[in-house]
């Protein structure tokens, strides 16, 4: 319909784009033989339902919507073997690219922090992300939030990747972003602070990549109660990613930092995670055997007059073994499986299977 217009108006035209994807998963856990919660509810379930609307205009001004139809998310963060799914807004940003090296971006958005964020869960290696990104669900063993940032409401300047030699050669990508530090499912600020974000990233070619970030904020748990907890975070993390000849190798270290000065007995605790995968994508047939080696610490030191006995024996070691499907037309099959070895307090018999399969458009 827009035949009719004249070359000036074409130059402002909108380019949108369809896209997203469908995960649908089959579970199993291991029946702890203690408990009557954990590894009793196996079977299929919807992972996720992404739909995803995108458009700009002469690659300078744009837009990204993008909802999910399959979230459970358990908003008190109770043990619970089962919960209705929901769906929810994900992405709702629009961005302004006034030179090559400069975005500015305004909405809901995934902060500027961990590396395994940084990837659409439909690229990523794994069923899940690391359980010291995601940290463990009511349904799979006793609950713990990971270290990940959620979806926030904010500001963000950040660029692609900006190498000095045409598309080759080394190159650098920034990122920095005011947000209001709480998960944007909430329809304001948890108070009247924000969370400021940092990450730069070092590239060679599209081998090799470096990558550091750290963010500050000042949040009140609980906003919609009486009873508000106010904390102040300090997190940051370090990662490299290598690529090269279908190889590819993730590492990350995050450490975060919550301080409660109103709680005199426990007012300090620091968290720590740590991973390392790996993955070949054999050139023939499209197989990919992966591996990971995750740690999570919720606790791994804490400061106060009985903290060393609030939080104790309560990581967690995951080992899981994959094996995806990647064909050439946009099918994915995945299948993991999770050995987990925990603190004392924490134990579970809760090794893990999981098959999926994904289509993307």
């Amino acid at each position: 319909w827009n035949a009719g217009l004249d070359d000036f108006e074409k130059r402002y035209q909108w380019r949108l784009q369809v896209g997203g994807y469908i995960r649908t998963l089959f579970s199993v856990i291991q029946d702890d033989p203690d408990t009557d919660i954990f590894g009793r509810n196996d079977g299929f379930m919807l992972a996720n339902a992404r739909l995803t609307l995108a458009g700009d205009m002469r690659n300078s001004l744009g837009f990204r919507f993008q909802i999910d139809g399959a979230v459970d998310r358990n908003l008190t963060n109770a043990t619970r073997p089962v919960a209705e799914l929901q769906t929810r807004l994900k992405d709702a940003l629009l961005w302004w690219k006034p030179i090559p090296q400069l975005r500015i971006t305004a909405g809901q958005f995934k902060p500027p922090f961990d590396a395994e964020e940084q990837y659409s869960r439909a690229d990523q290696l794994f069923v899940d992300n690391s359980v010291g990104n995601q940290g463990v669900h009511g349904s799979e063993g006793y609950n713990v939030n990971g270290l990940s940032r959620d979806r926030e409401a904010g500001v963000m300047l950040d660029s692609d990747p900006i190498f000095f030699n045409q598309k080759d050669g080394f190159g650098v990508r920034y990122a920095l972003a005011a947000t209001n530090g709480s998960s944007a499912i909430l329809s304001q600020n948890d108070n009247s602070k924000l969370a400021y974000y940092g990450r730069l990233e070092l590239h060679f070619d599209e081998l090799v990549k470096v990558g550091g970030a750290g963010y500050v904020n000042s949040e009140t748990l609980r906003p919609e109660a009486a009873d508000q907890i106010d904390q102040d975070v300090f997190g940051w993390t370090t990662d490299l990613t290598l690529n090269v000849a279908g190889l590819t190798l993730l590492g990350s270290l995050t450490q975060t930092t919550y301080t409660y000065d109103a709680i005199a007995v426990q007012p300090e605790v620091t968290a720590m995670a740590y991973q390392a995968s790996i993955a070949y994508q054999e050139p023939f047939f499209g197989f990919q055997p992966t591996f990971r080696y995750a740690f999570f610490d919720p606790s791994s030191s804490t400061s106060g007059q009985s903290g060393d006995q609030l939080f104790e024996s309560d990581e967690r070691t995951f080992y899981t073994l994959g094996l995806n499907y990647n064909p050439r037309y946009p099918i994915r099959v995945m299948v993991n499986y999770t050995v987990t070895a925990e603190g004392e307090s924490v134990a579970l018999d809760n090794n893990r299977f999981d098959a999926l399969i994904q289509l993307s458009w």
